[in-house]
C-alpha cells in the first residue's frame, strides 16, 4: 500500500463558538492512532464531531478518522466517514485517498477528472494534484499525468512528498516521450531534502541518458550523488550502485563496474530483484 500524504489542518482549530477542549481531544485521538489503536481513534474522532463544533473542526476530525480507517483497510467505513465531511474539497480528497489505497487508478481519473483543483484550499491542492496525476500515470494517461504532476510540487511542502511527485512527473514525461522535460524534473529532485529520492532521481535520469547513448553524461549524473551522505542502505541506494555498474560496464570499465555491483551486494538486506541484477551484471563481466 502506498503511504499516503497526511494533510494536517493545523490552523483555525479554535474559533468562535468552538469547543474549547477540541485541541486536547484531537491530540488524545492522534496519540491513539500513533499507538496503533485505530479503532479507538476512530471512535474518539467521531465523538469530537458531536456537539458544538465548527465545520472546520468536524472536517478535520472526520478526515483523521478516515485515515485511521485506511490504516485498517476498512474501505467501506472510510467512504462512509468521508461522505460526512462538511468541507467538499476535503471530502473529495479523502475519497481520492480511499481509491488510491485500493489502486483503483482509472476510477480516480474518471471520478475527479472535471474537478477544478485551483478552487480548493492551497493546503490540499498539492496532494490532490499528486493523487490524480499519479493515478493517470498508472492508468497510462501520460498527458493528464503531466498536467497534474506539473502543479503538485509547487503546493507540496513536505520534502519527501515533493521529491516523489517530481519523480512521478519525470516518469510522466518519459511516457509522453519528452526526455528533456523528464531530465529537468528528475534534476529538480536534487533540491529537495531526501538523499534517497536523490538516488532514485539520478538512477532514472541516468537511464534516459544511457538510452540516448550518452554514457559519459550518465556517469556525471550518477556522480552528482554524494554517497557519503547516505547513512543507511535501501532499495534506491542499491539500485543506484547497480545502475552505475551497468553504465561502467557499457564503457568497458570492467573493474570499476564490478566494484559497483559488489558494493550493492554488500547490503545483506538487498532486494531479491536487485541482488539478481547485480549478480547477473558480474556474470556478464566475467563472460567478456
Amino acid at each position: 500500500m502506498r503511504k499516503r500524504l497526511i494533510a494536517v489542518l493545523g490552523v483555525g482549530l479554535i474559533a468562535a463558538g468552538a469547543l474549547a477542549d477540541y485541541p486536547a481531544d484531537r491530540k488524545a485521538a492522534l496519540d491513539l492512532a500513533r499507538a496503533g489503536k485505530n479503532e479507538e481513534a476512530i471512535s474518539a474522532f467521531v465523538k469530537m464531531t458531536e456537539g458544538k463544533v465548527t465545520d472546520f473542526q468536524k472536517s478535520d476530525a472526520l478526515e483523521q478518522a478516515v485515515l485511521c480507517a485506511l490504516r485498517l483497510q476498512k474501505y467501506d467505513r472510510a467512504a462512509e466517514l468521508a461522505k460526512q465531511i462538511p468541507s467538499v474539497p476535503v471530502s473529495k480528497l479523502c475519497q481520492m485517498r480511499i481509491l488510491m489505497d485500493q489502486r483503483k487508478w482509472q476510477e480516480v481519473v474518471e471520478k475527479f477528472k472535471d474537478e477544478d483543483l485551483s478552487t480548493w484550499p492551497d493546503s490540499i491542492i498539492g496532494e490532490a494534484a499528486w493523487n490524480r496525476g499519479q493515478a493517470a500515470l498508472y492508468a497510462k494517461n501520460g498527458e493528464q499525468a503531466v498536467k497534474d504532476l506539473s502543479k503538485a510540487p509547487d503546493y507540496l511542502n513536505e520534502t519527501n512528498a515533493k521529491g516523489l511527485a517530481l519523480i512521478d512527473l519525470g516518469s510522466a514525461y518519459v511516457m509522453v516521450k519528452n526526455d528533456d522535460a523528464a531530465l529537468e524534473a528528475y534534476r529538480k529532485v536534487y533540491a529537495t531534502g531526501n538523499i534517497y529520492k536523490h538516488c532514485q532521481a539520478a538512477a532514472n535520469a541516468a537511464g534516459i541518458l544511457v538510452r540516448q547513448g550518452k554514457l559519459d553524461e550518465a556517469t556525471k549524473e550518477l556522480d552528482k550523488i554524494d554517497m557519503k551522505a547516505v547513512d543507511s542502505r535501501n532499495y534506491w541506494v542499491d539500485n543506484l550502485f547497480i545502475q552505475y555498474g551497468s553504465v561502467l560496464a557499457k564503457q568497458g570499465k570492467k573493474a570499476e563496474a564490478a566494484a559497483k555491483y559488489n558494493e550493492a551486494l554488500k547490503n545483506k538486506d538487498i532486494h531479491p530483484s536487485l541482488k539478481n541484477a547485480a549478480e547477473a551484471g558480474l556474470k556478464a563481466l566475467e563472460a567478456q
